[in-house]
């Protein structure tokens, strides 16, 4: 029995961190270019409100698909 809860536990330790790097691989590069030019106000982003509904989209299928 003590077997099956640790491997339980290992498998779901296991997708919480493969969902975590899933994740910081979407965030990261986005901070990212952010950051590239700070002394700029402004940033030119064509399109904002789309590319970021696109990676809003993909995080939340990657975290709420967590244990499914």
């Amino acid at each position: 029995f003590r077997s099956v809860s640790q491997s339980r536990y290992d498998a779901v330790r296991d997708e919480c961190k493969a969902k975590l790097l899933e994740v910081e691989g979407m965030i990261l590069p986005l901070l990212a270019n952010l950051m590239k030019n700070p002394q700029k106000e402004y940033i030119h982003w064509p399109n904002r409100a789309e590319k970021i509904q696109v990676q809003i989209d993909r995080i939340t299928k990657a975290t709420r698909t967590f244990g499914a």
